[in-house]
C-alpha cells in the first residue's frame, strides 16, 4: 500500500516539476531476471543444528522509461532451508517481496524517484560506514543482502553545473533489518541455544565453582519516532577525483539489547533465565568520502576513503529502567574506512592479477558501550561489532574470462580473529555462473569472526541471468 501510495503521489508531484513532453517516446524493456541457489556444508557438526543450509533466490526484472518518466519492478523471492534464526523453528521459509519498485518524474535541474528502492552511498570497497538507508538480511552474517526502502528522493542536478549534484532523501516509513534472531510482534518467546548458528549463545554458566542452566527469552521490539532524511552533495570530477558529504538523521537498522535475568545463579537446580530486550533508537551520521588515482610514474593506483561520524542518541536508553541503561546506552563513534587497489600490467604468469587493501578504524568517544549487551549477567555473551581496527586483504587472478580465483582476508588487529574466504568461480556462455568457495573463522574467540569457529564452510553457488 505505501508503494502505491508513493507511485501515484510522484505523477502529481510531476506537474510541479514542469511540463511533461507528451510527444516522448515510452520504451518498455525485455523482461531481464536472475535466479541463485546456494548451498553450504559446515565442516564441523554442531548438536541440534543442521549441517547444511541452502537458500535460493529468483527476481524478475521489467523498467518503463521515456524522456520524462520512468517505472522500475523487481519482484523478488528468497528462500531459506532449513531457516536459522533463534526464537523460530527451523523449516523453510519464504520472503516475498518487491525489492524495487518506483516511479520517476525526469527533469532539467530536478529527478524525484518514489517507491522501493537500493540506494548506495559511499566510496569504499563494500565496508560503507556513510551507506545507511537500506537495512540488510543479516540472517546468515556472510551470506547478506540488502533489503528496499521505502523513500522519496530528489536529485538536483543543475545543467550548467554538471560537476555538482545534490540529493535528498526522506521517508516515515522504517525497516529493521533482519537477523539470526526473531522476536514476537507482543509479548515474549523463548529462544534455544541450538535454534541458529550464527547466534552463540551459552548454554550454562559457571558461578562459585557452580554449573547453571541456562534459558533465554526474547520480547517485543521497541520502537521510536520513525521519520528519516538525509542530504548528499557530490563534487565531481575535481582534478580526477569525485568527492561526496552525507548527513543523516533517523534510526538505527539494528537494536541495542538490553539484558536482565530471572533465577538464581547461584543453585544449580534452578535454571537461570536471561530476557533479552531489543528496542530501536535514534542517530545522526555525518560521513565524507572520496575516490580517484595516485600516479606514482607508469604506475596508477586506484585510492578511495570514506568516514562517518554517528552520535546515537541516548534519549530513550536514559528514560529505560535503571537495570537496562548500561546495555542500552551507546558513545559517538568514528568509522574511517580507506585503502587502495592495483592491477598488474600486462599479464602476470599469463593472467590478469588485481589486489585491494582496506584499512577500517573504529573509536568510540565518550563513555566505553559494551559490544555484549547481558555480559554482567552471563558470560561468553555474542560480540556484536564486526569491525574495530580490521585489516581487509581482496587478491583475484582472473585466468581469463570464464574462470577467476579470489581469496579475502579480513584481520582484526584488536582481537586476533578473523575470517578466509577463498573461492574458484566459473562463467559459462555470460548467462551460467558457478563458484566454488569457503568460508573459514579463525583466532580469538572474544572476537567477532572467532566466535563463529564451528561455523567453517564450503559453498557451492550456481545463478543463472537472462
Amino acid at each position: 500500500m505505501r508503494v502505491y501510495f508513493l507511485c501515484t503521489l510522484v505523477f502529481f508531484l510531476g506537474s510541479a516539476l514542469g511540463p511533461a513532453n507528451a510527444q516522448a517516446e515510452t520504451t518498455l524493456s525485455p523482461l531481464r531476471g536472475a535466479f541463485s541457489h546456494t548451498l553450504s556444508s559446515y565442516l564441523q557438526p554442531v548438536y541440534g543444528l543442521s549441517d547444511l543450509q541452502d537458500h535460493a533466490e529468483i527476481e524478475l526484472e521489467e523498467t518503463l522509461s521515456s524522456e520524462t518518466y520512468g517505472a522500475k519492478f523487481v519482484p523478488w523471492v528468497r528462500v531459506w532451508a532449513l531457516d536459522t534464526a533463534g526464537g523460530t523453528s527451523r523449516r523453510v521459509r519464504p520472503f516475498f517481496e518487491a525489492r524495487e519498485a518506483w516511479v520517476e518524474r525526469i527533469g532539467e535541474t530536478l529527478d524525484l524517484r518514489l517507491g522501493n528502492q537500493i540506494l548506495s552511498w559511499g566510496a569504499a570497497d563494500q565496508i560503507n560506514p556513510t551507506d545507511v538507508w537500506n537495512s540488510v538480511d543479516l540472517r546468515d552474517p556472510f551470506q547478506s543482502v540488502k533489503l528496499p526502502a521505502t523513500v522519496a528522493l530528489f536529485k538536483l542536478h543543475p545543467p550548467a553545473r554538471q560537476d555538482i549534484q545534490l540529493e535528498v532523501v526522506a521517508t516515515p516509513f522504517f525497516r529493521e533489518s533482519r537477523l539470526p534472531l526473531d522476536w514476537p510482534e507482543t509479548g515474549e518467546r523463548s529462544v534455544s541455544v541450538t535454534s541458529s548458528r550464527w547466534l552463540p549463545l551459552p548454554a550454562n554458566i559457571s558461578t562459585n565453582g557452580l554449573s547453571v542452566p541456562t534459558r533465554y527469552t526474547v520480547h517485543a521490539a521497541d520502537f521510536p519516532q520513525t521519520f528519516q532524511g538525509a542530504l548528499r552533495a557530490k563534487a565531481l570530477r575535481v582534478s580526477g577525483w569525485d568527492f561526496s558529504a552525507m548527513t543523516f538523521h533517523g534510526v538505527e537498522k539494528v537494536p541495542r539489547f538490553a539484558g536482565a535475568q530471572t533465577g538464581n545463579a547461584n543453585d544449580p537446580t534452578l535454571p537461570l533465565t536471561l530476557h533479552l530486550y531489543p528496542s530501536f533508537h535514534r542517530t545522526a551520521v555525518y560521513g565524507f568520502d572520496g575516490t580517484g588515482p595516485l600516479r606514482l610514474g607508469d604506475t596508477e593506483l586506484g585510492l578511495r576513503f570514506e568516514a562517518a561520524y554517528a552520535v546515537p542518541s541516548n534519549r530513550r536508553a536514559a528514560q529505560a529502567p535503571a537495570q537496562y541503561r548500561d546495555d542500552l546506552t551507546r558513545s559517538p563513534y568514528l568509522q574511517v574506512v580507506a585503502g587502495g587497489d592495483y592491477t598488474v600490467p600486462g599479464n602476470f604468469l599469463g593472467t590478469t592479477v588485481y589486489l585491494n587493501l582496506q584499512y577500517v578504524h573504529y573509536h568510540t568517544f565518550g563513555e566505553a558501550q559494551r559490544t555484549r549487551p547481558g555480559i554482567t549477567i552471563v558470560s561468553g555473551m555474542p560480540n556484536l561489532f564486526p569491525f574495530d581496527r580490521n585489516l581487509v586483504f581482496y587478491f583475484e587472478d582472473r585466468v581469463s574470462s570464464k574462470f577467476k580465483f579470489s581469496n579475502t582476508l579480513l584481520v582484526s588487529i584488536k582481537n586476533k580473529d578473523g575470517m578466509e574466504s577463498p573461492a574458484f568461480h566459473v562463467t559459462y556462455k555470460d548467462n551460467w555462473k558457478a563458484k566454488l568457495g569457503a568460508d573459514f573463522f579463525f583466532g580469538s574467540s572474544a572476537g567477532f569472526y572467532g566466535q563463529f569457529a564451528d561455523n567453517r564452510r564450503i559453498t557451492f553457488g550456481l545463478s543463472y541471468v537472462f
